[in-house]
């Protein structure tokens, strides 16, 4: 009687956890259709998911390296805030018609490695004894100035590599990458600060991002990224007019 139980209550668990199982496998696998089964759109995607991470560390890291490093003072805080501020009142909109007319894919490469280099001379300044308040405030510009610029390419360049009617798709996807990123970035950056310290973090940070352009600049396009592109500084008088208008 009681091995009969025993059986029955096996055989229902087993129903129950394995269709559990199946319905999981089922909504973790991609559809035939998915974009994410896109090669080139997966590294986009993939790149932006990392970079949301990483600008959830450098949110936290850089402020608590002049907190507790620097020790400070209110007033100086709000200086970094406002030198990370800066750039999006100062370049918006040169910046939107500078990207009109260049290529967005190497924009949006380049950002990240500088972002990354900008970060990890933090933990190196630390080390070497050079760290200062200006430096985090040149470091603070940097961010704000890289958001500004390639992070508009990063949207824009969903064009590049989307059809138009699936647009709305990819911007969804991306909108959940981030999204993703807000809701548990604060957590791994907390984290990290707390095993590593804020300086060590932002290396991360920095190494988060050098992974985000490297996945990035394999595009599996028909031509690479940097095919045909120029810095087009004869065009400073169509910026300029182009900000009047």
């Amino acid at each position: 009687m009681f091995e009969l139980r025993e059986n029955i209550v096996l055989n229902v668990l087993n129903g129950a956890f394995g269709s559990l199982g199946a319905k999981a496998r089922a909504a973790v696998t991609l559809s035939p259709t998915d974009l994410l089964r896109d090669a080139v759109y997966r590294r986009l995607w993939t790149s932006i998911l990392i970079s949301s991470f990483g600008g959830q560390v450098s949110m936290l890291a850089l402020p608590l390296t002049a907190a507790v490093l620097l020790q400070a003072t209110p007033t100086q805080m709000g200086w970094l805030l406002a030198a990370e501020l800066l750039p999006f009142v100062l370049f918006s909109l040169p910046a939107g018609v500078w990207l009109d007319r260049v290529l967005k894919l190497p924009v949006y490469i380049i950002g990240e490695a500088l972002l990354g280099v900008a970060l990890a001379t933090v933990p190196l300044a630390w080390w070497m004894g050079w760290l200062n308040m200006g430096w985090l405030y040149a470091v603070g510009f940097a961010m704000g100035a890289v958001h500004t610029t390639a992070g508009s390419a990063a949207q824009i360049v969903l064009t590049q590599v989307v059809p138009r009617e699936r647009l709305v798709e990819a911007h969804a996807k991306n909108a959940l990458a981030s999204s993703s990123a807000e809701v548990a970035g604060p957590g791994v950056a907390g984290a990290l600060i707390r095993l590593l310290g804020a300086p060590v973090a932002l290396l991360v940070d920095a190494l988060m991002l050098a992974i985000s352009a490297w996945i990035a600049s394999s595009w599996a396009g028909s031509s690479p990224p940097w095919a045909g592109y120029c810095w087009p500084w004869h065009r400073w008088a169509q910026w300029a007019c182009g900000c009047l208008v």
